[in-house]
């Protein structure tokens, strides 16, 4: 027992640094993608979705990925709820764009089109996307019961009251979206991936949103959302490896190099669903 708990007591000194590792690579995708595109081609691939004023789109598309990115890395690091929840909030709000209109809307003409192929594609892009906003959601829900209302004035203290007594449904939200690959995981089929993925997939989802409807900072329920968060993390590890990073690097003549690129931003998101899960982790050690 006394083992046990000076273990349990290291992991929770560490859960700050572990935090922080799962954050950097949750932001990864969105600090990768500004250094890589920029806001030239931000603008251009705004113009191209036909967005009202391009440059102006394209430049908040960059502010909100770097400023939100850097607001949700620091937010932790010098304690402020504010920052996680504003920053959580600007990579939400470009992540359902970005996803609206990259592939939800090809998603349903492909549909119209009988594109089987290029649906499921984009289908599956859509429930990374929904994850990873699933991830923002669960960021927000742990900074809500931080946040103080000393100083505000009385309407500003009893709103924010509210959403901290009601912190928990937000996290039980974020998970929900977050565990959306492997409950909707029935609705596609991937021929790279382990024929275990599915079944184990499902069974570590259903740990992870139970925690917070088995009694909020119990025992029970912190150990229910670490386990399924361990072994979503696992599954991804694996499905990751053995789908999208074995079809990238594979020759041209075996995988054509658009589906490469798509493997490849799979491959980026994948990694931000599991520092979402990272994050989780480190926030279930603290309660313990």
């Amino acid at each position: 027992l006394s083992g046990g708990g000076s273990a349990v007591a290291v992991l929770k000194e560490h859960s700050l640094a572990l935090s922080e590792v799962g954050l950097v690579l949750f932001v990864f995708i969105f600090v990768s993608a500004s250094a890589k595109m920029g806001t030239k081609k931000l603008t251009f691939i705004a113009r191209m979705k036909k967005f009202p004023c391009p440059p102006f789109m394209g430049l908040m598309g960059l502010l909100f990925m770097l400023c939100g990115s850097a607001l949700v890395m620091a937010g932790p690091l010098v304690r402020c709820p504010v920052a996680s929840i504003a920053g959580a909030k600007l990579l939400f709000i470009f992540t359902a764009i970005a996803n609206y209109a990259g592939h939800w809307k090809p998603w349903r003409a492909a549909l119209a089109q009988g594109d089987a192929a290029g649906a499921a594609g984009h289908a599956r892009s859509c429930l990374a996307n929904l994850a990873i906003k699933g991830g923002c959601v669960v960021i927000v829900g742990f900074a809500l019961p931080l946040l103080s209302t000393k100083e505000l004035l009385p309407t500003m203290a009893g709103y924010v009251g509210w959403w901290k007594r009601h912190a928990s449904c937000v996290v039980e939200v974020g998970l929900v979206l977050l565990a959306s690959p492997w409950l909707l995981r029935w609705s596609w089929s991937s021929p790279g991936s382990p024929r275990w993925e599915p079944a184990v997939g499902l069974v570590a989802s259903a740990l992870l949103v139970s925690g917070p409807l088995l009694g909020g900072g119990s025992c029970t329920a912190t150990v229910a959302v670490l386990s399924g968060a361990a072994m979503l993390i696992l599954t991804k590890l694996l499905g990751t490896f053995c789908e999208h990073l074995g079809a990238i690097q594979k020759l041209d003549a075996e995988v054509p190099e658009d589906k490469k690129t798509w493997h490849t931003q799979m491959l980026m998101k994948d990694v931000s669903i599991i520092g979402a899960l990272v994050f989780t982790i480190s926030q279930g050690i603290a309660c313990l």
